[in-house]
């Protein structure tokens, strides 16, 4: 990678980091604060709590991530000039 994209890389998982922390971080806050007085019980439900939805819901969701992170390694300068297609890029090695 360029050293612009790996700037953009570094950039879009901060981001993906920071909305995560925020959406799923501060509704625990508040949830707690607002039904049990306290944020901590709270966070520790969502430490149990989101993993176990995570993993039960990943089929919906998970083949749009992947295909995303598809498209973002073939647009790079590199797999541009290889002629790479994201479609040809395995992520895992359990990928079809």
């Amino acid at each position: 990678m360029t050293r612009d994209e790996r700037r953009a890389t570094a950039w879009r998982g901060a981001a993906y980091g920071l909305l995560i922390a925020l959406v799923f971080g501060m509704t625990a806050v508040l949830l707690g604060m607002v039904i049990w007085r306290s944020a901590l019980v709270v966070v520790a439900l969502w430490v149990l709590i989101l993993p176990l939805a995570v993993l039960l819901s990943r089929k919906k969701w998970w083949p749009q991530v992947v295909r995303s992170h598809q498209r973002f390694l073939a647009s790079t300068e590199w797999a541009q000039s290889q002629g790479i297609k994201p479609e040809e890029i395995r992520l895992y090695t359990w990928q079809k």
